[in-house]
C-alpha cells in the first residue's frame, strides 16, 4: 500500500506542477493581498465607526467620577455597557478575565478613592500630592485600534467633564460659607471645560497567557488572509478532479488495484501540504519581511502546538470543501466560479474583512455558519489572545466536523455516480 500511496502522491504533485496558473493563484495572490491590505489598513486603522462595542464596567470609587463614567457609558449608543455582578469579590480580575476570553471587547475599572484623590490634586494650592490610583482600561487584542481609540476618547472626555464639575462644586462649597445666595452664582457646567484630563488612564491588552500582544495591521491581516488563501485551494483542487474525469484519467486509475479512498487520501495529502506551505510563506513574511519595511513583526504566540493543530484542521476543512465542490461540479467553469464566489461569501460573512461584532445582529448569526469564521476565531485566540489548545477546541471540533461532512458528501457522490 505504501508504494501505491507514493505513486499517487507523485502523480498529484505532477498534476499540480503542470498548472502554472493555479500555482500562481495559490501563492502570489494571497501574498499580494497581504502587502496591499497591511499597507492600506495601516493608514485607515484609526478610522472610527459608530458601533455598539460590548464593554464591562466596575466602579469601586462610588464617587462623582465613577458615577459619571457609568452614566455616560450606559447612555452612549456607541457602547453596550454591562455592569459586573455585585457578588464579584475582585472586580479588576473579573474584568481582565472576561476581556481576555473575548466575551467583551473592552473593560473599564474605576478604583476606590479615585474621585477623592483627584479632588485633592485639583484643589491643592501647594505641593501636588502623589497619585496612587489610576483609571484602568482593558482591551481585547483582537479589537482594532480604531475601536480602542473610540473607547479611550469617550472615557477621557467624560472624566474631563467630571474634573470640571469637581472644581466648580468646590467653588460652590467655599462660597456657601458667605451664604446660599452667593453660592448659586457659580453654575455647574454641562460640558467640558478642560481640554485634557488630569486623571491618568492605564491602558493594557489582556491575554489568556498573561502576555501582552499589541494589535496592529500585521497581527490582524496575516492570519485572516492566510486562511482565506487556504480555502481558495478549492479552485485547483476541484479543477484537478474534473480534469481527471474529462480526460479519462480517473477511469484508468480505477482499473488499477487502488481504491477510491486511497486516491482521495493521496490527493488530500498533497493539498494539505500546499496549505501548510501557504501558511508558512505568509508567516515568514509577517515575522521576517515586515520588520524590514518598518512594519511591526508578527507575534506567533506562546502555544505552537495549538497553532499547528489549528492550521492542520483548517487545511483539512479547506481540502474537504475543494473535494466536495469537485465531486459536485460538472465543468471547470462551474467549479472555479462556484468555488471562488462561495469562498469570498464565506470570508465576507465570517469576519475576514469586517469584524463580526459590528455587523447587524442577523449577520452575526449567519456568520456562525461560515467555516472561515471558526478558523479566524481560532487564529485570533492563539495569535492575539494567547490561547492554548483548550481555548480553540470548539473551533477545532467545528472544522473537523465540517471536513468529515464534506468528505462524506464526496464519497456519497462517487457511489451515486458509479451505480
Amino acid at each position: 500500500m505504501l508504494n501505491r500511496m507514493y505513486a499517487i502522491i507523485i502523480k498529484e504533485i505532477q498534476i499540480l506542477l503542470r498548472d502554472k496558473a493555479g500555482l500562481a493563484v495559490l501563492y502570489l495572490m494571497p501574498l499580494i493581498l497581504v502587502f496591499l491590505m497591511v499597507f492600506l489598513q495601516e493608514r485607515s486603522f484609526n478610522v472610527l465607526k459608530e458601533v455598539e462595542i460590548p464593554i464591562v464596567f466596575a466602579d469601586d470609587d462610588q464617587g462623582l467620577i465613577g458615577k459619571t463614567l457609568q452614566q455616560t457609558l450606559q447612555e452612549n449608543k456607541l457602547f453596550q455597557c454591562t455592569l459586573i455582578p455585585d457578588s464579584v469579590n475582585r472586580p479588576v480580575d473579573y474584568i481582565a478575565q472576561k476581556v481576555a476570553s473575548g466575551s467583551f471587547k473592552a473593560g473599564v475599572y474605576v478604583p476606590a478613592q479615585l474621585t477623592a484623590q483627584t479632588k485633592e490634586i485639583l484643589l491643592s494650592s501647594s505641593a501636588v500630592p502623589a497619585r496612587t490610583v489610576h483609571l484602568q482600561l482593558y482591551f481585547d487584542p483582537a479589537v482594532k485600534q480604531s475601536f480602542q481609540q473610540l473607547v479611550q476618547s469617550a472615557i477621557r472626555e467624560t472624566i474631563a467633564h467630571a474634573e470640571t464639575r469637581l472644581v466648580f462644586m468646590n467653588m460652590r462649597e467655599q462660597l456657601s460659607t458667605f451664604g446660599p445666595q452667593v453660592a448659586t452664582l457659580v453654575a455647574l457646567p454641562d460640558s467640558a471645560a478642560l481640554s485634557e484630563s488630569m486623571i491618568p488612564v492605564e491602558k493594557s491588552f489582556v491575554s489568556k497567557d498573561k502576555s501582552e500582544i499589541v494589535p496592529n495591521a500585521v497581527q490582524h491581516n496575516i492570519p485572516s488572509w492566510s486562511l482565506f488563501a487556504m480555502f481558495f485551494i478549492v479552485i485547483p483542487l476541484a479543477g484537478s478532479q474534473i480534469q481527471e474525469r474529462d480526460e479519462g484519467t480517473f477511469k484508468r486509475l480505477q482499473a488499477l488495484p487502488v481504491s477510491y479512498t486511497e486516491l482521495l487520501l493521496g490527493k488530500m495529502a498533497v493539498y494539505v501540504l500546499v496549505c501548510w506551505t501557504q501558511f508558512l510563506a505568509m508567516l515568514s513574511i509577517g515575522v521576517y519581511i515586515m520588520p524590514l519595511l518598518n512594519m511591526p513583526a508578527l507575534e506567533t504566540g506562546s502555544h505552537a502546538d495549538a497553532l499547528v493543530l489549528m492550521v492542520t484542521v483548517t487545511a483539512l476543512a479547506a481540502v474537504g470543501y475543494g473535494l466536495m465542490v469537485g465531486s459536485i461540479a460538472r465543468t471547470q467553469q462551474q467549479a472555479s466560479s462556484f468555488g471562488s464566489i462561495s469562498v469570498i461569501i464565506a470570508a465576507a460573512i465570517g469576519g475576514i474583512w469586517v469584524p463580526v461584532f459590528i455587523m447587524p445582529e442577523i449577520m452575526q448569526t449567519i456568520s456562525l455558519l461560515s467555516p472561515l469564521n471558526w478558523a479566524l476565531n481560532g487564529f485570533q485566540e492563539i495569535l492575539l489572545r494567547g490561547g492554548a489548545i483548550r481555548d480553540v477546541l470548539p473551533f477545532i471540533v467545528a472544522l473537523t466536523l465540517f471536513f468529515l461532512f464534506t468528505l462524506t458528501l464526496t464519497l456519497l457522490k462517487f457511489r451515486l455516480r458509479n451505480h
